[in-house]
């Protein structure tokens, strides 16, 4: 849910969805913060690059999503890097394994 509300952030130019998708993946961030906080995991490390991108433009295209006329590869692969090692943690603690960007 935390890569689809950063796609519709800075990928998809659809403007009814960006607000709502910035808010969750907000709120996303806080609650597995929150929840990571209470167990005392610390965030893994992540590798997204900006060069996943291009890969992740061609599927939302493919999909049939229409993509914004400018796309920073760079910012998209520095906000998913904040996100995916907390939820990681939490996967890991789970005993299963995060989802990845492409699968």
């Amino acid at each position: 849910m935390m890569d689809l509300a950063l796609m519709f952030e800075l990928l998809i130019e659809d403007r009814e969805s960006r607000a709502p998708a910035i808010l969750l993946r907000s709120e996303g961030l806080r609650l597995i913060d929150d929840l990571n906080g209470l167990i005392g995991l610390e965030a893994e490390s992540d590798d997204t690059s900006a060069a996943a991108v291009p890969r992740v433009c061609a599927r939302l295209t493919a999909a049939g999503y229409k993509l914004r006329s400018s796309v920073d590869a760079a910012e998209f692969a520095e906000q998913r890097r904040k996100h995916a090692g907390r939820v990681r943690a939490a996967a890991e603690h789970l005993g299963t394994t995060a989802a990845p960007l492409i699968p």
